[in-house]
């Protein structure tokens, strides 16, 4: 093929070595080799792809040389147009990706395609990194979307491309490899912190919740506690009361248990010490006078 400026050399396969076709249904396959004119200089990755298309008409004339009204030397430049479409197709598709974006090409056919997010599901970091790994060579809506560039030229013709698909791709420079190893293990790595990062961040979250819980389950604990105390001492007061009162019920109706009572109390509240002095007029002076004990009292106090 002529020099496309992507860097990128094109090898065509198919199934078949020869061209073949199909009466009922008018397919052509057809095996080429096509490559770069300046392979050396702008050569940089090599694509192996698959390309079928259908022809419009085939007719039993192809045992004479003839398909379709035309000879057998004009089906092959119709051909050669197309596969030169298709690989100018998957040169602007391989030309729009970021190699130092996305993992190794060579590791790609390997990776699992991404699986669909739903948006009511929390994302997992490693399984995000896991997922952004995989090459965009090798997805099949883009490879699709490859397809309808190329027919857009070539229905003009009459052919329909059937399918484009990229068999392998590796870097045909080392130095490039190793870059693109490189980039992908710091690729790897960074998403790999990022997870780390997010792990502590979300460990750090749980442990200062638990932290929470447990002060707020003491603080609970606590509280409860304190009206346990404060209902017990309620009912003990509420129990004494109701026994002081049955004890007062029970006396009443015993005067002499009444009376020993009362001197009882009488006597813790006059105590062992206490004085007391009686006397209503002055006409009971004479006879406190008259009492030795006042008397040796006061005249002790007045020689202190």
């Amino acid at each position: 093929m002529h020099c496309i400026c992507y860097g990128i050399r094109v090898d065509l396969s198919a199934d078949a070595s020869r061209l073949s076709t199909n009466s009922d249904a008018g397919y052509v396959s057809q095996s080429c080799a096509a490559f770069c004119d300046h392979a050396e200089e702008c050569s940089r990755f090599a694509i192996a792809g698959h390309y079928d298309w259908p022809s419009s008409s085939f007719q039993q004339q192809r045992r004479r040389g003839v398909v379709g009204g035309c000879s057998v030397s004009g089906i092959a430049k119709l051909r050669n147009d197309v596969l030169k479409q298709a690989e100018a197709s998957l040169a602007v598709f391989i030309g729009s990706i970021d190699y130092s974006a996305t993992c190794h090409i060579d590791t790609a056919p390997n990776a699992a395609p991404a699986p669909p997010q739903d948006a009511s599901t929390s994302e997992d970091p490693v399984e995000h990194a896991e997922t952004q790994l995989s090459s965009p060579l090798f997805e099949h809506a883009r490879m699709k979307s490859v397809m309808q560039h190329a027919n857009e030229i070539t229905t003009a013709y009459g052919v329909c491309i059937l399918r484009i698909n990229i068999i392998s791709a590796r870097a045909t420079d080392q130095k490039l490899t190793a870059e693109l190893s490189k980039g992908a293990m710091a690729t790897a790595e960074a998403r790999l912190a990022e997870a780390a990062a997010v792990g502590s961040a979300n460990a750090a979250r749980i442990e200062a919740r638990g932290l929470a819980d447990v002060e707020i389950i003491r603080s609970k604990a606590a509280a409860d506690a304190d009206v346990i105390r404060a209902k017990g001492r309620a009912e003990a007061e509420k129990i004494s009361a109701t026994a002081a009162r049955a004890a007062a019920d029970m006396l009443k109706s015993n005067n002499v248990a009444v009376e020993l009572v009362k001197i009882e109390k009488t006597g813790i509240a006059l105590g062992a010490h206490a004085k007391f002095f009686f006397g209503v007029n002055p006409g009971a002076v004479g006879s406190l006078i008259a009492n030795p004990g006042v008397v040796n009292c006061s005249q002790s106090s007045s020689a202190i």
